[in-house]
């Protein structure tokens, strides 16, 4: 398998978004692999609001810190239990993850949160997708095509807008999420999207990419060609694909004027390209 990430702060706090690339149980799931891009927000601080711990310098969000450490563990758990019901072991995974935060002293998931993206990757060819919240993930053909994409759950959902609480959007303009339990009664959930992605019917390579919401994708053809530059993908790097991702990223945001001044958001990007020859 081939791949590789990179995660940039802006303003924000180092390790809120990040990237983990990971083989689940080499001898017991060999080729099986959990890649996933993270993106915590929220603030442990309880004298904190949400929009003033950035500059008050207080630590990153610790249900990133849990979730990113945990998760695949569960999910290799559930996998082994039933190889053949990876939509059903993801589910449970998240399930376990959110029931084990609950139950902790060490974890503030009331105030803090995580959202994710990630890919499920098997030796027989299949991509489970799972995500919550506003990560994105996508699936790009080697024409730059869209073949799949999530749909975030966020303000622009017009589906999850109905589900939650209206004043809850002046918190937090995401509607579900890992962590976040103080907007339970809003409607937050935690429920994840799980999809099992067909490949592209051609011989032709592919990419899946995901990203935070920190990356803006404002043109998927350019993210796409992006995404299919030629050579080898480098593991961690800032000057290679996924960092020439987040620089045209950061152009697109101080463009926008109409809409962004700056981008004031971290920015994680992963690429991937399985089943490589």
């Amino acid at each position: 398998m081939d791949y590789e990430w990179c995660s940039k702060v802006q303003r924000g706090r180092a390790g809120e978004d990040r990237v983990h690339v990971v083989a689940l149980d080499e001898k017991q799931l060999p080729g099986v692999y959990w890649a996933c891009v993270y993106d915590g927000h929220g603030c442990p601080e309880r004298e904190c609001g949400r929009s003033t711990c950035r500059e008050k310098g207080h630590k990153r969000s610790d249900v990133v810190q849990y979730v990113s450490t945990h998760l695949p563990g569960r999910i290799a758990h559930h996998l082994k239990r039933s190889p053949q019901q990876a939509s059903r072991a993801l589910k449970a995974a998240v399930s376990d993850v959110v029931s084990a935060m609950k139950s902790s002293s060490s974890v503030d998931d009331m105030r803090c949160g995580t959202c994710l993206a990630g890919f499920l990757l098997q030796p027989s060819r299949q991509i489970h997708v799972m995500h919550i919240g506003d990560c994105v993930a996508v699936m790009y053909g080697a024409d730059g095509q869209v073949l799949h994409k999530t749909k975030s759950h966020d303000v622009h959902n017009h589906q999850e807008r109905q589900r939650v609480s209206g004043d809850y959007f002046q918190k937090l303009a995401i509607t579900r999420a890992l962590g976040d339990d103080d907007m339970e009664h809003k409607g937050v959930c935690h429920d994840p999207d799980v999809d099992l992605w067909s490949l592209p019917a051609s011989s032709g390579k592919f990419s899946l990419v995901a990203c935070t919401d920190g990356v803006l994708e404002t043109d998927t053809r350019k993210l796409a060609s992006l995404s299919q530059l030629g050579g080898n993908l480098q593991g961690a790097s800032t000057s290679g694909v996924c960092g020439k991702i987040i620089t045209w990223s950061n152009k697109q945001h101080k463009s926008a004027q109409s809409r962004y001044k700056e981008n004031r958001d971290d920015a994680a990007v992963l690429v991937v390209r399985p089943f490589e020859p």
